[in-house]
């Protein structure tokens, strides 16, 4: 507002610089509030930025700290695998089986619990010990079958190799042994 804006309105010159001067304190008065709003305003900023600060602060060593437990505990469970997978595999070896036997399925024997893993181990291990059994025995039953009986044999007809161990034994005891005494 202007003075030219009170006189023209019907004021006096003297009642519009009264009205000026009164608006003038009013609004000084406004802008010592403001200011000071404006002064507090910035002190709480300040303040929650000082909290967030330790906020986060305190939040990052709690997450650290959580995040260390997290990767302790997937280096447990990595370890447990670990010794798992050798435990099962020292049964399968155990058991006759070579690595190519037991590739393809050796990571579903495995868990973290090793009495698990040992018993499902076992498990396998047994089945194809008896797989490898039954059918070891069923090849050497077909072989057996398939070959011909050799001719039974008498004392009368003796085969070449006996013929000679005979004939030897009686030369030696026909023998001159006088010649070595």
């Amino acid at each position: 507002m202007k003075k030219e804006d009170l006189i023209a309105m019907g004021l006096t010159e003297e009642q519009a610089d009264k009205v000026l001067a009164e608006n003038g304190k009013s609004i000084n008065k406004l802008k010592t509030q403001l200011a000071n709003k404006d002064i507090e305003i910035n002190e709480l900023k300040d303040k929650a930025d000082e909290l967030d600060t330790i906020k986060q602060s305190q939040l990052t060593d709690e997450q650290k700290l959580q995040e260390a437990l997290n990767a302790a505990k997937e280096n447990e469970i990595k370890f447990k695998m670990q010794l798992s997978k050798l435990e099962a595999e020292k049964i399968l070896v155990n058991a006759g089986l070579k690595e190519d036997d037991y590739k393809d399925f050796i990571d579903n024997v495995i868990n973290e619990d090793l009495d698990i893993t040992r018993n499902i181990a076992h498990g396998f291990a047994n089945v194809i010990s008896a797989k490898i059994e039954a059918t070891e025995a069923q090849v050497k039953e077909n072989i057996l079958k398939d070959m011909p009986r050799p001719p039974a044999g008498n004392e009368d007809e003796a085969d070449e190799t006996t013929a000679f161990v005979k004939e030897l034994v009686h030369t030696s005891k026909e023998a001159d042994t006088s010649v070595f005494e």
